[in-house]
């Protein structure tokens, strides 16, 4: 929370000039010259970071989901060594996200407003719950045995209407 109380999600992201980087070798003798790209971001990118909220440790291979507001999915990707993220698409104008991992709880957003996260990245915070949840796989295939990705699984509660959980299909189905 912040000092007014509210939730604060994500945090201004201050844009980095290329900059030049010279490796060279105990003699001074120059090995390579290279030059870091600026930072760049489309308008459509929400970004950011996953971390340990207990350890502040990153969290590799969270999957994190941007949701319209009927927690369709519009786009996804997954934490990488550092816990960073980004990911583009064709966002509507009010958007969820969810993150999850195994071993962990998953976490998901009210709605926000796409525009307020532009040049800002998120900081994600997940809850260590290591007997949280059971892991259920499988593949959704068409008739002629194609994997067929973005296609949402909802698990239910026995003897309930409610959703209890859901994910989508990757590339493979």
């Amino acid at each position: 929370m912040d000092k007014e109380g509210e939730n604060n999600l994500s945090k201004t992201v201050v844009p980095t000039p290329s900059q030049r980087v010279v490796l060279a070798d105990e003699n001074q003798e120059i090995l390579e010259k290279v030059v870091l790209s600026e930072m760049t971001w489309d308008e459509n990118t929400v970004m950011g970071n996953v971390s340990d909220k207990h350890t502040g440790k990153p969290i590799e291979g969270a999957c994190i989901k941007v949701c319209d507001q009927a927690y369709n999915p519009i786009a996804y990707n997954f934490s990488d060594v550092d816990g960073n993220f980004s990911i583009e698409g064709s966002f509507s104008p009010s958007i969820r996200i969810i993150a999850t991992k195994k071993g962990y709880e998953t976490i998901s957003s009210d709605a926000l407003l796409s525009e307020s996260l532009n040049k800002k990245a998120l900081n994600l915070e997940l809850i260590p719950a290591p007997n949280y949840g059971l892991v259920i796989f499988g593949s959704v295939k068409d008739p002629q045995q194609q994997p067929i990705p973005a296609v949402r699984v909802t698990i239910y509660r026995a003897q309930s209407l409610n959703p209890y959980d859901f994910t989508f299909t990757n590339q493979e189905g």
